[in-house]
């Protein structure tokens, strides 16, 4: 996602940005779980900016496990909806972290796939259903069906809030302390379906922002002044979570915003 300011002033600035995910998107409840842990949170910590969505959760089914082949065998399920059976090779991660198929504890469920090198008691692969569709759409998992589907409907979210943190990252903010709009969902949304709880609907997506700043140089002055500028981080955010709030009219953000006409961000 890229999301572009220009700056406009005597001199010419120039910004373009990249939204980009920092970690695979969490539901409140699996975030929850991992708001403690040192690894998590080193990964997530230059995220400023976050997303609050909901969708059916999405689950795994008919899953099993062919030792012989050492192959993850299973299904999508989001309500009515189904995938195609879908076939995951361990052997691919095990090889390339040089793990033998006989040290390893698997762990499966509705929930979670985990693998676990018994020698070092280490995490050595873990993804959700909505984990693992991140890694499989980012290249970084291998996931083979027989049958043409349109993944893209497990992807589809109804967006409900929009924030930042211009202290901490985004997970601290969340839940280092009360956070209103998180816990406004959890107490005023209903969920999709009967069986679900809203803390497995609400997915939180947590984002870094890449900035490319291109500054036009038109005397020996900009030069000197401008050679190694860049845009202040915490005023890029403060500006994109402006723009969605207003552009999405998000439900759950109770401080809407006026966009600037020309899309500025005021260093």
């Amino acid at each position: 996602m890229v999301y572009n300011n220009i700056l406009k002033e005597k001199k010419m600035r120039y910004l373009n940005n990249e939204l980009v995910l920092v970690f695979p998107p969490l539901s409140n409840q699996e975030a929850s779980w991992l708001s403690n842990d040192k690894e998590v949170e080193e990964k997530v910590q230059h995220s400023k900016i976050y997303m609050i969505a909901q969708r059916e959760e999405l689950l795994f089914t008919d899953y099993s496990y062919d030792q012989d082949n050492h192959i993850f065998l299973f299904k999508l399920k989001m309500g009515s909806v189904f995938s195609p059976p879908m076939r995951f090779y361990l052997g691919h991660d095990l090889l390339k972290d040089n793990v033998d198929f006989q040290d390893v504890a698997l762990e499966i469920g509705d929930r979670l796939f985990r693998v676990t090198d018994l020698s070092t008691n280490r995490c050595i692969l873990w993804f959700t259903p909505t984990a693992l569709m991140y890694q499989i759409s980012h290249n970084r998992l291998t996931v083979r069906t027989d049958n043409e589907f349109d993944f893209r409907q497990f992807s589809t979210y109804e967006l409900l809030y929009v924030g930042i943190s211009k202290e901490n990252s985004s997970l601290v903010r969340l839940f280092d302390n009360a956070h209103h709009g998180r816990l406004n969902i959890l107490t005023n949304a209903h969920p999709k379906a009967p069986t679900s709880r809203v803390t497995d609907e609400m997915i939180i997506f947590m984002f870094d922002i890449h900035p490319l700043n291109i500054n036009v140089f038109s005397t020996t002055e900009d030069i000197e002044n401008d050679m190694n500028y860049q845009s202040d981080k915490i005023k890029v955010i403060a500006d994109a979570e402006k723009a969605f709030v207003k552009l999405l009219d998000t439900e759950y953000n109770s401080v809407k915003f006026e966009l600037l006409k020309e899309n500025k961000v005021l260093d």
